[in-house]
């Protein structure tokens, strides 16, 4: 009888020290309560009642590591938000970083994951700059930074839209498939990964680059926040991690390649020679600008000298069209330099003028010669006439080709009057009835070899002359 119960007390002693033993286990184990809300393929709550999602299938292997007891608590964005900051939940995923948040919330170091926010529309509305949005109805996530920022970004452009504030990201998406909404925004891979499903597509209008993390409220959890940065500084740098292969599952990302360290120098020397090439270029750029600066100040020269002498110096090019004309030139043509480039002379002179400036024109054009001639030129209406002597010469290209000509002309009317005065002015003085005394001499040559003399009556009278003497000296 002794023996029975003794064997009754011992048993009873190993079921009570199993019991124990599982209770103090259970009591290590941490629970932690996860908010949840419908941000697919980020964060959701599967069918099974357990986190899903890259956000949720990360954590899920953080608690599997740690020991952790995740508890789900489904709950739309604003209200997880609230939730969170209360300390009524322990951990909320999906949060996107700013400095009003941490005033309220704490975040672990390393992000979790890369978004950005992007505007969805029907087919039939393309958007293609954040100008477009002026007047339309836009579905955002009620107090999310998208919210914030958008309102800010609308106002520094001027522009007035209506922000339509929305409790979940699937709300807005149907908002716009229903024509309640004109466009919604959500963050890019929920957008991308949801937009066909609802016959929408993402415009080109994109903005605020973002990093999502875990949050908690501040001053609170912070074991919960090192033992997440702890396996996502290992699984971010590990190409084959659970991290990895979870982007791939649901956003079809590839693992980050490990660069060697011999590729690393490489992009330094790489870098080290740009760096040099650009300096290179920076000192070229300088000398070219100071080559140009010398450059147009000699032009500047030239350009006053040619505008200050009395010669009409033009520039033609292969199809007889004034390309450039100096201050005389326009003179003559009463009209400034702008009017004059791309005209010809037939705009100027009458068709006879013209057809002879051609002619001399294509002496140089066409043959390369260098042309001295007297030309006479008459205006449009036929009542002015200038005798010019002018010099025109090819221009070349550095082939060799000739591309325009350059003239030279100088008003030489005056003088021709003088001369012809001149020449009729002996026949005058000869006559016997001419009551002045006058002699004239004609040099024949430079060197004075022959110097004839001629004298009229009246001067032959007052000397021993004859009409005329020659002279082998001056």
């Amino acid at each position: 009888m002794k023996r029975l119960s003794f064997r009754h007390l011992a048993t009873a002693l190993l079921i009570t020290s199993t019991l124990t033993v599982a209770t103090l286990s259970n009591a290590q184990s941490r629970q932690v309560i996860v908010g949840v809300y419908a941000n697919e393929p980020k964060i959701l709550l599967g069918q099974d009642g357990k986190l899903s999602g890259i956000l949720g299938e990360l954590l899920n292997e953080i608690a599997r590591q740690e020991d952790w007891q995740l508890r789900p608590w489904p709950c739309e964005w604003q209200e997880c938000l609230e939730l969170a900051q209360n300390g009524e939940i322990d951990l909320m995923p999906d949060v996107a970083y700013n400095d009003s948040r941490a005033q309220l919330l704490d975040f672990h170091k390393i992000p979790s994951l890369f978004s950005w926010s992007q505007v969805y529309t029907t087919e039939d509305l393309q958007l293609k700059s954040i100008l477009e949005l002026k007047g339309l109805r836009i579905a955002v996530l009620q107090g999310s930074v998208q919210e914030e920022y958008l309102q800010g970004l609308l106002k520094s452009f001027g522009l007035k839209a209506q922000l339509i504030g929305v409790a979940s990201l699937p709300q807005g998406f149907e908002l716009v498939a229903g024509g309640g909404a004109d466009a919604v925004v959500a963050n890019q891979r929920f957008g991308d990964f949801h937009a066909p499903s609802y016959q929408l597509q993402s415009s080109s209008i994109m903005f605020q680059p973002a990093q999502l993390f875990y949050a908690t409220q501040k001053g609170q959890n912070a074991d919960l926040l090192t033992a997440i940065d702890k396996h996502l500084l290992n699984w971010q740098d590990s190409p084959s991690s659970i991290y990895y292969q979870s982007l791939q599952r649901w956003a079809g990302e590839r693992p980050r390649l490990l660069v060697p360290t011999s590729v690393w120098w490489g992009l330094a020397t790489l870098a080290l020679l740009l760096i040099a090439a650009l300096g290179g270029a920076l000192l070229l750029r300088i000398q070219v600008r100071e080559k140009t600066r010398h450059l147009l100040a000699s032009e500047q020269r030239l350009n006053t000298i040619l505008e200050s002498v009395e010669a009409y110096i033009y520039i033609k090019d292969a199809q007889l069209r004034y390309q450039y004309a100096n201050r005389k030139v326009c003179e003559l043509f009463g009209q400034t330099l702008e009017q004059i480039i791309g005209k010809n002379d037939e705009q100027f002179f009458d068709i006879d003028t013209a057809t002879n400036l051609h002619e001399n024109d294509r002496r140089v054009l066409t043959l390369g010669e260098r042309v001295q001639t007297e030309e006479i030129n008459r205006s449009l209406d036929g009542h002015t006439e200038h005798t010019f002597l002018s010099i025109k010469l090819p221009l070349r290209d550095s082939a060799g080709k000739i591309y325009a000509l350059c003239g030279i002309s100088t008003d030489i009317s005056e003088h021709k009057k003088n001369l012809e005065k001149s020449i009729n002015w002996p026949s005058t003085t000869r006559s016997p009835a001419y009551p002045t005394a006058v002699y004239w001499s004609t040099v024949s040559n430079r060197h004075w070899p022959n110097m004839r003399a001629d004298c009229n009556k009246a001067h032959c009278c007052l000397s021993t002359w004859t009409t005329s003497r020659t002279s082998t000296t001056p």
